[in-house]
């Protein structure tokens, strides 16, 4: 059983460093270097919003609230186009929202 072993490790080994070798796809996470990948929801966020015509957004720079909020809605049951819609006005708040968030004090 040993013999079998260690030949099977090596060629996992071998077909793992050619997959990294030819540039295989590493994730989405990764941005920039030096800025730590994104997990979780932001992560997530990351990947879908393109699929929604969101490619200029930095997940990194959205609070907590509008993380959570936009993946509630992106997993909600909604049409796409209800999807796109939400999303920006999560994003990009109107007149009102930014009112309100100016006497309130609250930063987006």
């Amino acid at each position: 059983m040993r013999c079998f072993t260690l030949p099977a490790t090596i060629l996992i080994v071998a077909l793992a460093t050619s997959a990294c070798s030819q540039g295989a796809h590493t994730g989405p996470g990764i941005t920039t270097i030096g800025q730590a990948p994104l997990t979780g929801p932001r992560s997530n966020i990351e990947n879908e919003l393109p699929l929604y015509g969101y490619d200029d957004v930095d997940v990194s720079q959205l609070s907590s609230g509008q993380v959570m909020a936009i993946y509630r809605t992106l997993y909600s049951k909604r049409s796409p186009g209800d999807i796109r819609g939400r999303i920006s006005s999560i994003i990009r708040p109107g007149p009102l929202q930014r009112g309100v968030d100016r006497v309130l004090g609250q930063d987006r």
